[in-house]
């Protein structure tokens, strides 16, 4: 009796390979992103900060030019702010092209699994129908051989 032997198993190895490829890039992917998330909420906290720093010098009376450079700053953190959430949208592209790799590379697999699991079960009915074929053998030529008087 031969072992089982899935021709397909290189395909099945590097699907595999590629899976874990994928998935090492997605992960990457995320990770940046949230890298990209907190920086994004560090300048939202310095907006805010900013903010109540200008409002408190309001209230206690700020020169012309003070109140200028807080305005120009303010600005600068609203285009970082916007600059961060533009990097954040194309990061969400690049996870959502990426799950998609994923999906798909995943399926191809899950394919040649459950063929390769079919092609056991046939190697399975196979032996056994060689096994039975080899017992009938044996029992035919007892049968045979007694009846000859062997």
């Amino acid at each position: 009796m031969k072992k089982f032997r899935y021709s397909l198993e290189t395909v099945l190895n590097i699907k595999e390979q590629k899976q874990k490829m994928e998935k090492e890039k997605l992960a990457l992917l995320i990770s940046k992103y949230e890298l990209q998330k907190n920086k994004l909420n560090e300048i939202l906290i310095k907006i805010n900060e900013t903010i109540e720093k200008n409002e408190m010098n309001a209230m206690m009376g700020i020169s012309a030019m003070n109140l200028k450079q807080f305005n120009l700053y303010l600005e600068t953190l609203y285009e970082k702010y916007n600059e961060q959430n533009e990097i954040l949208k194309t990061l969400e592209n690049e996870i959502e092209k990426e799950r998609r790799k994923l999906r798909e590379v995943s399926k191809e697999k899950e394919a040649l699994e459950n063929l390769k699991e079919k092609k056991y079960e046939e190697y399975k009915y196979q032996s056994l129908l060689e096994q039975n074929s080899i017992i009938d053998e044996q029992i035919s030529y007892k049968v045979a051989r007694s009846t000859l008087g062997g």
